[in-house]
């Protein structure tokens, strides 16, 4: 905090200025772009150059998940995507990821898929069915035809009683596919 200034509230912190933000795609451009991957000598770099005191908490990856649902901003979605990719995620962002997964005005559906099919968590069952099965706008033909496989195996590697019956014997991918697909 500089001389003069009043301190942050706590809804404040771990939010991204606009600067941040581009910084944040800029770098994650590169590191792509360099390194083909966002791993672990990303995350250092990331932790050297971007608000090294935040990266480390979890609470910064919540905090910008739930700004992401608050503005209804697609870019902010994918901002907060990157940091959870680069800082990591745990257990504690599955109802975040879940929320995000839901909404419709965004366009990050198979990458939200992807990191919430890693928890195996039954309570996403309804979420992977809903992606599956959404019409989403933004979508082409093959591309929704990804994502429902996409939701559909992440539901099939739940394999609970919950999800058995709606993944377990293939026909929710089948079926919305061909849906979208005709």
């Amino acid at each position: 905090m500089r001389e003069g200034e009043a301190p942050k509230a706590a809804e404040e912190i771990g939010c991204m200025t606009p600067e941040e933000k581009r910084s944040l795609v800029e770098f994650a451009v590169a590191e792509v772009s360099a390194v083909g991957l966002l791993g672990a000598a990303s995350r250092e770099r990331l932790r050297a150059r971007f608000r090294p005191d935040a990266v480390h908490d979890a609470s910064f990856v919540s905090s910008v998940l739930r700004e992401a649902l608050r503005s209804q901003d697609a870019d902010e979605v994918e901002c907060a995507l990157y940091v959870a990719n680069i800082v990591g995620l745990s257990p504690q962002h599955a109802g975040g990821l879940r929320d995000l997964i839901l909404e419709t005005w965004h366009r990050s559906h198979e990458a939200l898929v992807s990191l919430l099919d890693d928890y195996r968590d039954p309570r996403l069952v309804d979420a992977f069915y809903t992606v599956a099965t959404a019409p989403l706008a933004y979508l082409c033909d093959d591309e929704a035809a990804a994502l429902t496989r996409r939701a559909a195996w992440a539901l099939g590697n739940i394999w609970n009683e919950q999800a058995g019956p709606s993944a377990g014997d293939g026909r929710v991918g089948e079926s919305a596919v061909a849906d979208r697909c005709g």
